[in-house]
C-alpha cells in the first residue's frame, strides 16, 4: 500500500479473554483453511454439553469484538 501511496489502516480485535479458554467445541468450528464450520459446533456440542455455556460466552465475546471493530472502521469510514 505504501508502494502505491494507497492509505492503510489494519485493525485487529480479540474476541476471547485471558481469563477463559476457547471451548474444545469451538474450535471445531473453524476449518483447515480458516473456513466457519457451525454443523461441526453443532455436532461437538451434542458430544460434550457442559460445554455449552461456554460457546455462548465466546459468540457474545466475538459479537462484542465485531461491534467494536465496526465502530472504528466507522470513524475511518468517514475520514476518507
Amino acid at each position: 500500500a505504501a508502494r502505491r501511496g494507497v492509505p492503510m489502516l489494519a485493525l485487529r480485535v480479540i474476541a476471547d479473554t485471558a481469563y477463559h479458554a476457547v471451548p474444545p467445541p469451538a474450535l471445531a468450528g473453524i476449518g483447515p483453511k480458516g473456513e466457519t464450520r457451525p454443523v461441526a459446533v453443532a455436532l461437538r456440542l451434542l458430544l460434550m454439553p457442559w460445554h455449552v455455556p461456554a460457546v455462548l460466552r465466546l459468540g457474545a465475546d466475538h459479537a462484542r469484538a465485531l461491534r467494536s471493530l465496526e465502530s472504528v472502521a466507522a470513524l475511518f469510514d468517514t475520514v476518507a
